[in-house]
């Protein structure tokens, strides 16, 4: 965990940040304690490369089945398989004709894919290959076979090589532009969930990466063109990162009959590939997979880490609020909690943390139901919209804090829990008040939470202006701030000037000004 005890708020606040993997996994060794060690069950994994908390997936009751192909070229003629006879559909213009291959060659077609030559791929799972065929006349240019059990997606690099997702036999077949077979991996997750690969889908990211979708995974797998595991990836955030997306939606639309696509301009005809061509034509693929992608997941009811003790450093601290900084999509919730005590030993049992306060329970994300902190489970989930990510502490005084988190799920999503902030000790705007305030103390714990919602904001506001200020000092001020200061001097910094040396001039502007036209400035 990182304590920033450098940094203070306007309140002379400090606060600790939960958020690296250290933070999350449990500790061993010589002088550990239970209670200084986080407690995560197995319903929680923490991802290294995305930096989140979030439910572990399972595979689903059902797994998923690939989607018949679809292809777009970049002169907008659209291929897609007939899902009931398992042929290859050509839609150009008004007119839909069937593309006929070599007599006896194509069993049942799956997946598609076109490469920047124009070579249409059909994955065919029967004959247990990958067909490439010119679209203009249907004749045979290649084949890709060796070791395919179930090819059902195939994927084309702008660098000219293949990749075939091999269902039934767990792997990535990798091929050159000569269709020679180069290569092969297991696509696998870092966490041991899938443990037998099911690749329904097949596709290369901009950056160059092998994506793999799996038919009970809920993300998509990221590979090095070798097989070097890259780690997760959301595919929603690599739709996002598709520009334009509207030719895609366009050529989905056609496939079905709907609208003419308006991926390039001019009348569909033999394809001619522009310089970047292979790199659209990934893109399209790209695109066209994700939209239409729905991957296998499935989440437990709810999960729960409980962090080691956080020390305030002083008997009786008043923890003051915490702030989350997580998503939680439709039908996923987080419950946070807190407990308190002077004496670390009390907090060793997570499971039998006590609760010392009625009002224990701190912050439920998607809902507003308090419930004491030994009973958080997944049966108290909350049922009432609340994403509000910042509230008080309500556990009493005490040096040492353990917090813990109850992330849930309706089994369709998980919640992603980026950083938990505990600030302390608390600024309470009721010891601005003559005592006489404090002396009911029911009274006085409604009043110090009222009043929380103005300092809450108040204190805010005082934040901007403390870093305005510290930014307006040439000896804190960051690169740009500092740029801007020198010309308010009428200084101008050579682009290779170290940071350093732009400071020491704007320290030293006034003084230097003051030299001007004097014989000591001569």
């Amino acid at each position: 965990m990182s304590l920033l005890s450098a940094t203070r708020d306007a309140n002379n606040g400090t606060w600790y940040v939960l958020q690296y993997a250290t933070d999350f996994r449990p500790r061993s060794g010589t002088g550990i304690r239970p209670w200084m060690s986080p407690v995560i069950d197995g319903s929680l994994f923490h991802d290294d490369s995305r930096h989140v908390l979030e439910l572990l997936p399972k595979k689903p009751a059902v797994e998923r089945e690939p989607w018949p192909g679809l292809a777009v070229d970049i002169d907008g003629r659209v291929y897609r398989v007939d899902a009931e006879n398992g042929r290859v559909l050509v839609q150009c213009g008004g007119h839909t004709r069937e593309l006929v291959c070599e007599s006896g060659a194509l069993g049942a077609a799956a997946g598609l894919a076109l490469d920047r030559r124009g070579l249409l791929y059909i994955a065919d799972p029967p004959a247990h290959r990958v067909l490439v065929v010119n679209p203009d006349d249907g004749s045979l240019a290649g084949v890709l076979a060796g070791g395919l059990d179930e090819p059902v997606d195939v994927a084309a690099a702008p660098d000219g090589r293949v990749f075939v997702a091999d269902r039934r036999g767990g792997r990535i077949v990798a091929f050159n532009s000569r269709f020679d077979r180069v290569g092969a991996f297991a696509p696998t997750d870092a966490d041991g969930v899938i443990v037998t690969p099911r690749p329904i889908a097949v596709m290369v990211d901009e950056d160059g990466a092998v994506l793999v979708a799996d038919g009970n995974f809920p993300r998509l797998l990221r590979f090095a063109p070798a097989g070097t595991r890259l780690g997760d990836a959301e595919p929603e955030a690599v739709l996002q990162a598709i520009s334009p997306p509207r030719p895609v939606i366009d050529a989905l639309e056609r496939a079905y009959g709907k609208t003419m696509p308006r991926f390039l301009a001019g009348s569909c005809g033999p394809c001619r590939p522009d310089r970047d061509g292979g790199e659209r034509l990934a893109e399209v693929h790209r695109a066209l997979r994700l939209i239409r992608l729905k991957l296998g997941h499935a989440y437990p009811a709810c999960g729960t880490f409980v962090s080691a003790a956080l020390d305030g450093g002083a008997p009786g601290t008043s923890w003051h609020h915490i702030v989350i900084d997580a998503d939680v999509p439709e039908g996923t919730w987080i419950k946070v909690q807190t407990v308190s005590a002077d004496n670390p030993e009390l907090l060793n049992v997570p499971a039998a943390l006590p609760s010392v306060a009625e009002h224990d329970n701190l912050l439920e994300l998607a809902g507003p139901t308090f419930v004491p902190f030994e009973e958080a489970s997944c049966s108290s989930a909350p049922r009432m919209p609340d994403t509000v990510p910042d509230r008080l502490v309500f556990s009493p005084p005490g040096r040492y804090l353990r917090v813990r988190v109850t992330l849930g799920s309706d089994g369709e999503a998980t919640p992603s829990l980026r950083a938990i902030r505990v600030f302390y000790p608390r600024a309470s705007y009721l010891d601005l008040l003559p005592r006489v305030f404090r002396r009911d103390p029911e009274s006085a714990f409604f009043l110090e939470h009222f009043l929380a919602l103005f300092e809450h904001v108040f204190t805010g506001v005082e934040d901007r202006y403390e870093r305005f200020t510290r930014e307006l000092n040439p000896g804190a001020a960051p690169l740009d701030v500092l740029n801007w200061l020198g010309g308010l001097v009428d200084l101008c910094f050579d682009p290779s000037w170290p940071i350093e040396r732009r400071r020491a001039l704007v320290l030293a502007a006034m003084e230097l000004f003051a030299l001007r036209g004097t014989p000591r400035g001569l």
